[in-house]
């Protein structure tokens, strides 16, 4: 539809190159279609031409955090709450930007004002943006029950009831939501859940939960049967009480051992992902690493590889815990490969973006990481190439 939608509007510019409303319906519509380079040429073009509107300005701020000028943005969304104080959805695209460059107690302030005054989808999106902050804090008593918040925004629909934590011997379906690697960090909790009922898993990671020697597998059923609940595997920390701080300890464990010389690398997450530009880095800025001697690099992700690392078979998440257990470090990008290094207990060096996820803020839910972020400030490129070069730096002086 959003394909469609730029070329239909870029019709109308055609027409009226001039019509400043046209231009920000275009700059919306490639925002949307994810092309984030042209949408901010056009947006800028529309608030030239007499459309510098607070929904113009709101667009053109999300595009900006997503080519990660994160201060511009944030300048951006400012004055477009200026221009509409009273707008929800202004209000959380510039509580989001603030989180990421860390003005978090302003951030917090922002959604808390929105969850005051507003209800619906704006008031759930500030209550998860919120979850968002108390999370990467550890404060889990608020921050789980704000992160359910993201079932009213994902629209959930069951034919069975949401499971409360009760223990019983009803078995309980535990469903997926969101990406492998949310799958791949919540698995922990699943030791816990099956204490209280059998489960039976529904989701795309479980075969992992093979893999993991605390979880009683006799509590584990076939996925296809009745059930008497069900709950969302990011819905467990809040049903079962989980307020404490969570282990660092692994929990999953393969055969395989590390080979001392053999380093995982995963450069890239899915494109999909709107803020992805940010998020993977450029494959050229690998060239890095190639200098260093002494190693094996193993490409950790599918698809086109730089010629000088190992590629091997990765079709399921069983692979992929096979493969990262042979490594004796794993370089990742945050994604699905770099919970899988933390869950089998292998050092982790993550390639951290500016601002990043509140997974890798202030508790440790791994053992063995260390982060790697780019300069505040600088463009994305140039940024995740200073990052490499340090990486090598570090490297070198390991081997």
């Amino acid at each position: 539809m959003s394909g469609q939608a730029v070329g239909q509007f870029r019709k109308v510019v055609n027409r009226r190159p001039q019509d400043g409303g046209a231009l920000a319906n275009l700059g919306a519509a490639l925002f949307a279609c994810n092309a984030f380079d042209e949408a901010a040429t056009v947006l800028s073009q529309a608030c030239e031409r007499g459309a510098r509107t607070a929904e113009t300005l709101n667009s053109l701020g999300l595009v900006e955090m997503a080519l990660g000028d994160l201060r511009a943005a944030c300048e951006t969304l400012q004055e477009a709450l200026q221009l509409r104080p009273s707008d929800g959805r202004i209000a959380n695209s510039l509580g989001t930007v603030l989180m990421e460059i860390g003005r978090l107690e302003e951030a917090e302030a922002l959604f808390g004002a929105i969850v005051m005054r507003e209800s619906g989808e704006e008031a759930d999106r500030a209550r998860f943006n919120r979850a968002i902050i108390l999370l990467g804090q550890g404060r889990f008593a608020e921050g789980w029950r704000d992160f359910e918040s993201r079932r009213s925004l994902l629209r959930v629909v069951s034919d069975v009831p949401h499971w409360d934590g009760s223990a019983g011997e009803e078995p309980v379906a535990v469903v997926g939501e969101q990406g492998l690697g949310d799958e791949v960090q919540f698995l922990r909790f699943l030791t816990e859940a099956a204490k209280r009922r059998p489960l039976r898993l529904r989701f795309r990671a479980a075969a992992l939960a093979d893999l993991m020697p605390e979880l009683d597998q006799g509590r584990i059923l076939p996925a296809d049967g009745p059930v008497a609940a069900e709950v969302s595997l990011l819905s467990l920390p809040a049903v079962l009480g989980m307020d404490d701080v969570p282990s660092t300890e692994p929990y999953l464990a393969v055969s395989e051992k590390p080979e001392v010389v053999r380093i995982g690398v995963c450069w890239s997450g899915n494109p999909s992902y709107r803020f992805d530009r940010r998020r993977s880095v450029p494959v050229e800025c690998l060239e890095a690493l190639r200098q260093v001697n002494g190693v094996r690099f193993v490409a950790l992700q599918r698809g086109d590889v730089p010629d000088w690392m190992e590629q091997v078979p990765l079709e399921t998440p069983v692979d992929l815990a096979r493969e990262v257990g042979r490594c004796a470090l794993v370089i990742s990008v945050d994604t699905l490969v770099a919970h899988m290094a933390g869950a089998l207990g292998r050092a982790l060096w993550l390639l951290n973006r500016e601002g990043g996820d509140w997974r890798w803020k202030d508790v440790d839910w791994y053992g063995d990481v260390r982060q790697f972020r780019p300069p505040s400030g600088v463009a994305v490129a140039a940024g995740w190439e200073a990052v490499l070069r340090e990486v090598a730096e570090a490297l070198s002086l390991r081997v």
